[in-house]
């Protein structure tokens, strides 16, 4: 009979990891190549920094290495297999020496992916108060009660949000998975800056699909004959319903502006990337 080992973070009933033994003994972290994973928020990439820490040893393992200062990137570079975060490709190619890495990242239907972002902000309104919300600058918290206020129910309210957006709040919600792929930082995204994605592209091992993550992970341990893992949880996900019905056409037509250059960027990576 097939042997598993069940893996429980504290006080789960359920296991949060499911390893087949049969294939403990094949793992070598030491064949891994040097990985850098960019993770784009909202695509499941947390669920992969874990499914990662899985395979490669804690003390080569660093991810959201945006909170590091950037003097710090060379020694993160030195001394880490597997290194992950919010950087876009500007940044990584700016403080690290790309062929030293195989680069990867998960992108995310854009419809989906702008509606798990403003809902994880709403979501934020919860801990109103909490010292979670006040780790946060005075911007993001004015940001969360701005979405917080907002009902998406009302077309016309949602129209003039979007038309109103500037500054960093243009960062949050403008095309965002379009701007981890640019050379630089527009103010506000449009369908001319993706032609700029296409060459960073390229620089990619593989990109994945949030809607095809298994497919992703796959890929994943087949290219490096890392052992199949099972974990019964997505992670970083919304406490609460969905905002509004992302296929509805009149939603659809009012944030469209939000995401049409992330629409173009989707398609092609979907397109580049179908046969891996």
């Amino acid at each position: 009979a097939e042997k598993t080992l069940d893996i429980y973070l504290e006080n789960a009933k359920r296991p949060f990891l499911r390893l087949n033994t049969s294939h403990l003994k094949s793992l070598d972290v030491t064949s891994l190549p040097q990985i850098f994973f960019m993770h784009i928020p909202k695509t499941a990439g947390t669920s992969f920094n874990e499914f990662m820490r899985m395979h490669v040893p804690s003390e080569t393992y660093e991810n959201h290495i945006e909170k590091y200062k950037e003097r710090e990137y060379p020694a993160l570079a030195q001394d880490n297999s597997y290194l992950a975060g919010h950087l876009p490709i500007e940044q990584i190619k700016k403080y690290f020496v790309l062929s030293d890495f195989e680069l990867y990242s998960i992108v995310r239907n854009p419809h989906k992916h702008l509606h798990s972002h403003l809902n994880w902000l709403k979501g934020m309104a919860a801990h109103h108060g909490t010292n979670f919300l006040k780790r946060h600058n005075d911007d993001v918290q004015g940001l969360v009660t701005k979405i917080d206020a907002l009902d998406f129910a009302n077309i016309q309210q949602v129209g003039d949000f979007v038309a109103t957006l500037k500054g960093f709040e243009l960062n949050f919600f403008d095309n965002c998975q379009t701007r981890y792929f640019l050379d630089y930082k527009p103010q506000k995204v449009s369908p001319d800056d993706f032609r700029n994605t296409l060459e960073n592209i390229s620089l990619f091992k593989h990109i994945g699909l949030t809607e095809e993550y298994d497919r992703f992970k796959r890929y994943i341990t087949a290219t490096y004959s890392l052992p199949e893992t099972l974990m019964s949880s997505s992670f970083n996900k919304a406490m609460h319903g969905s905002l509004y019905n992302h296929t509805s056409p009149a939603i659809r037509e009012v944030l469209n502006p939000l995401i049409e250059t992330d629409i173009l960027l989707y398609d092609h990576i979907k397109e580049e990337f179908k046969d891996h």
